[in-house]
């Protein structure tokens, strides 16, 4: 009965959408989301590799424990904390930047007003403009940090009951701040490297 009543909801979706009339557009942009997660994915085993290094020091475990404990974390701070904080920030940020499109201001100031909100979705850009993807992930590093943050220390947490929490939140603020220095400075340098 729940299939049956989801497939009607999916036809009358389609249908609804096929019907509806307006106009295709091929100029939607970039959502950041399609970059930073995959790249996530490809940055995966060099981070997990370097937060267990920090947790092998900050909890004196061996290798294969701490290898668990931050392939874990990582695992569910990819899956998990990337793509709900993104959605998170598209609802305030869209509604930002429809208000912004309200505003009695030039086109050229609007534009900066937008540029918060690049980082979450990036209009059209042309070749000499490329710069834009590498530093609107990097501004996603700052929400994605303390996502990352709040996720591995409860993973963790649940992991190594037999740590203090403030050894567990010692672990996930460094293990962090190194992974998250790592790829801001990747980022900064190919953004830098873009532009010039």
């Amino acid at each position: 009965m729940i299939i049956k009543t989801g497939i009607n909801l999916a036809v009358l979706c389609a249908i609804t959408l096929l019907l509806a009339p307006r106009q295709a557009h091929a100029d939607m942009g970039l959502p950041m989301l399609a970059v930073v997660w995959p790249g996530s994915w490809i940055l995966f085993i060099p981070i997990t590799i370097l937060e267990a290094a920090v947790a092998k020091k900050v909890f004196s475990i061996n290798w294969k424990q701490s290898l668990k404990v931050s392939a874990i974390a990582n695992v569910t701070s990819s899956v998990a904390g990337i793509p709900i904080t993104w959605l998170a920030l598209m609802l305030p940020f869209g509604l930002f930047s429809a208000a912004v499109f309200y505003l009695p201001f030039p086109e050229s100031t609007k534009n900066y007003l937008m540029i918060p909100f690049y980082a979450l979705w990036l209009p059209p850009i042309t070749a000499k403009q490329a710069w834009m993807v590498p530093l609107s992930a990097t501004i996603l590093c700052l929400p994605f940090f303390y996502a990352s943050l709040i996720i591995e220390t409860r993973v963790a947490e649940k992991m190594l009951a037999a740590f203090q929490i403030e050894i567990i939140r010692k672990w996930a603020w460094k293990a962090n701040v190194y992974s998250y220095g790592a790829i801001v400075v990747m980022l900064i340098s190919l953004t830098i490297w873009l532009l010039v």
